[in-house]
């Protein structure tokens, strides 16, 4: 006796959205949003002055870092996602960090928040006006 045997086809997800023809590609910076401010040297000296030590601040706005200093924090760690934000924010505890996101909010400076740098996340700060607020040094002891 036959026995007859019906093989299933694999189930075909379909996600709604864009359409699946548009690609965009890690080398591709997104146009920035137009509701943000270009970070100056005038936020980098009012950050300076809101945290407990000077050198918390790396920025090539006002020359206290340059582009290879920022390297780290711009470039995840496996070499995938290439960045150029100008201004990184190392905060001590959790009272520098909500000082620094209470400036950035009553100036509507864009933030990125960053821990440990793997990329995991697809190198959210591809944009190279936005302000890199690391939290690897939050709690830490010095």
């Amino acid at each position: 006796m036959r026995v007859a045997c019906r093989i299933p086809r694999p189930l075909r997800l379909v996600r709604p959205g864009p359409s699946l023809n548009l690609v965009r590609y890690g080398s591709t910076i997104p146009p920035r949003q137009s509701g943000f401010t270009v970070p100056q040297k005038s936020h980098v000296d009012d950050l300076r002055s809101l945290l407990s030590s000077p050198s918390s601040v790396l920025s090539t706005l006002d020359e206290s870092a340059t582009k290879a200093d920022l390297v780290g924090y711009n470039d995840d760690w496996m070499n995938k996602y290439h960045g150029s934000s100008p201004l990184v924010v190392k905060p001590r505890d959790t009272e520098e960090v909500s000082k620094v996101v209470r400036y950035c909010y009553d100036n509507d400076i864009a933030i990125v928040p960053q821990a440990g740098n793997t990329g995991l996340v697809g190198k959210s700060h591809l944009l190279s006006l936005v302000m890199i607020l690391s939290c690897r040094w939050v709690n830490t002891n010095p």
